[in-house]
C-alpha cells in the first residue's frame, strides 16, 4: 500500500465506498491444485476509483478454517484479487468457499491520512447482463437465485478456471458488505442440472445476432440440521455461463459484473454507461436505469429466495456453505 500515508483518524465522517466482487475457483498450472480467487472493484459514490489507490481486506471461510486476506489496488486502477490457499483438488468431494469484502483502506485528503471504510455492496450493469435478466424473466425463472457457471478453461483475465459455480448476494436493500460463495459441482448434492434455452430477441433464429442462450437450473437443500435457524430450505438457482464461451454470441462475461476496462465507471463509451448499482438502495449511482430490466429488478428485491435472502446469505443461513471436504 505504498501510495497511502500512515496517519489514521478514528473520528471522521468516512466517505461512501462501493465494492463489487466476483469469486471463482482457479486451477494451478500443473492442474493438481485449486484455490478460491475473488476479483474486487472499488469506487466512490461518483463512480471514480480512489485517486491514491486502496487496500482491500477480506475473509475466506472453508472447512479448513478462516483465512484473512488483502490485496492492493494501484492508484488509478479499479480492482485487485483476494487469493486463498492452494489445496489439492479432490474432484470427488463437495467443496465450498465463502469470501467477504470486510474493509477498504484509502487515503483521505480531508484528514491527510488513511481511513478504514466498510464498503457497500454493488454490481456493474451492462447491455449483456440487461438482456440476460430479461431472458430470466421471460422463462419465469426470476423467483430463483442467480449463479454463474464456470467451465474448465484458460482465460486471459482470470487465469486457469476450474469447473465451479459462483453465488453472490444480488438482492436489493442490502446493507451488508459484499459476499460470495464458490461451489464445486459435487457440492450441488446430486441435484440434477437442467438446461433452459431463452430467445433474447424473440426471433427464434439460431442465426440471430443474439440467438438463443442457455440457462441452467438446479436446486440445493438446506442443511436440515436442528441447529440451523432455517432448517431444510430448498434453494433454487438459475445459472448463466460466466466465460461467454458457449452459446452467448453477445459475449457476456461474469467479470463484467465486477469491473470494466476504463478509467472509471462513468466512461461514456461503456454500454449502459457501466451503471454502478448500489445494492442497498437498488439505484444506479452513475446513470439512470429506470425502465430497464436491471432497474426493474432492483426496484424490487432483486433475486432472493422465499425468505427474502439473496444467494450467498441463503447458503450461509442454511448451514450449507463450508460443508466438509
Amino acid at each position: 500500500m505504498a501510495a497511502l500515508r500512515t496517519t489514521y483518524s478514528a473520528v471522521y465522517d468516512r466517505p461512501a465506498i462501493y465494492s463489487s466482487m466476483l469469486p471463482w475457483l482457479e486451477r494451478s498450472a500443473d492442474g493438481r491444485q485449486v484455490r478460491p480467487r475473488t476479483r474486487v472493484s472499488v469506487a466512490g459514490s461518483d463512480g471514480m476509483a480512489p485517486a491514491w489507490g486502496a487496500t482491500v481486506t477480506g475473509s475466506i471461510w472453508s472447512s479448513n478454517g478462516t483465512r484473512w486476506v488483502s490485496c492492493d489496488i494501484p492508484a488509478g486502477a479499479l480492482s485487485c484479487d483476494l487469493l486463498g490457499d492452494w489445496v489439492t483438488d479432490n474432484r470427488s468431494a463437495p467443496t465450498t468457499y465463502a469470501t467477504s469484502v470486510d474493509g477498504v483502506l484509502l487515503f483521505s485528503d480531508i484528514i491527510g491520512g488513511v481511513v478504514s471504510v466498510r464498503p457497500r455492496a454493488a454490481l456493474v450493469g451492462t447491455d449483456a447482463f440487461e438482456l440476460l435478466v430479461g431472458g430470466i424473466w421471460q422463462e419465469a425463472l426470476d423467483d430463483r437465485l442467480l449463479a454463474l457457471r464456470w467451465i474448465e478453461a484458460s482465460d486471459p483475465d482470470m487465469g486457469r478456471v476450474a469447473e465451479s459455480y459462483s453465488v453472490m448476494d444480488y438482492g436489493a436493500g442490502l446493507a451488508t458488505s459484499p459476499l460470495g460463495i464458490v461451489l464445486t459441482p459435487k457440492a450441488l448434492g446430486g441435484s440434477a442440472v437442467a438446461t433452459v434455452e431463452t430467445d433474447l430477441d424473440g426471433t427464434g433464429l439460431a442465426t440471430s445476432p443474439m440467438g438463443r442462450v442457455q440457462l441452467r437450473t438446479f436446486s440445493i437443500d438446506g442443511s436440515g440440521l436442528a441447529t440451523s435457524p432455517m432448517g431444510r430450505v430448498p434453494l433454487r438457482f438459475v445459472a448463466i455461463d460466466g466465460l461467454g464461451l458457449a452459446t452467448s454470441p453477445m459475449g457476456f462475461r461474469g467479470l463484467e459484473l465486477v469491473t470494466v476496462k476504463a478509467a472509471s465507471w462513468q466512461d461514456p463509451a461503456i454500454a449502459m454507461d457501466g451503471a454502478l448499482v448500489d445494492l442497498a438502495s437498488g439505484a444506479s449511482l452513475t446513470t439512470d436505469i429506470q425502465g430497464s430490466n436491471v432497474g426493474d429488478w432492483f426496484s424490487g428485491q432483486g433475486l432472493v429466495n422465499e425468505a427474502g435472502l439473496p444467494g450467498a446469505s441463503a447458503l450461509l443461513g442454511s448451514g450449507y456453505a463450508g460443508a466438509a471436504e
